[in-house]
């Protein structure tokens, strides 16, 4: 069987939007070089991931269009065993985020703006879900820097 260190490199690669070495590492809580440790195939000699790990870096990049599926059978999970992982993975996941944000709502001019330069960074012949995928994640990120730029006081 081949090392699961590229397969976990690819996985994160191929993350929506793409996710780095220190921001994974960041996401569940390892230093970035210990993270490193399991997709250096010079380093890292073993057949399987550690469950755990594999456990968290799916919950992660689940968030980032990667199947948990593919990132839990590095651990050398049956298929039943996978299931029963994606199960448990799927149900401490919340299904809403929660954002505190005392704003006011910009004009549609500052509103136009913020969509231009959301769309600006995607690809627009992605399929719609992707699309709106990446909307999804970036408006309050967007919507808070947007907010900056109204003045604090309105007269």
């Amino acid at each position: 069987m081949p090392s699961p260190c590229n397969k976990l490199k690819l996985l994160r690669k191929a993350a929506k939007p793409p996710i780095t070495i220190r921001a994974l590492a960041e996401a569940i809580d390892m230093p970035a070089s210990s993270y490193a440790f399991y997709e250096d195939m010079n380093r890292f000699k073993k057949k399987y991931l550690p469950l755990e790990l594999t456990r968290k870096i799916a919950a992660v990049l689940m968030n980032h269009q990667i199947n948990p599926e593919d990132i839990l059978a590095l651990s050398g999970l049956t298929s039943y065993e996978l299931k029963t992982e994606i199960s448990a993975i799927r149900q401490i996941m919340p299904p809403i985020q929660f954002v505190k944000m005392n704003m006011a709502l910009p004009n549609e001019t500052l509103l136009a703006e913020m969509f231009e330069d959301l769309l600006a960074d995607l690809d627009l012949n992605a399929p719609k879900k992707e699309i709106a995928y990446n909307l999804a994640q970036h408006l309050p990120e967007a919507l808070s820097e947007t907010a900056r730029k109204i003045p604090d006081k309105i007269h």
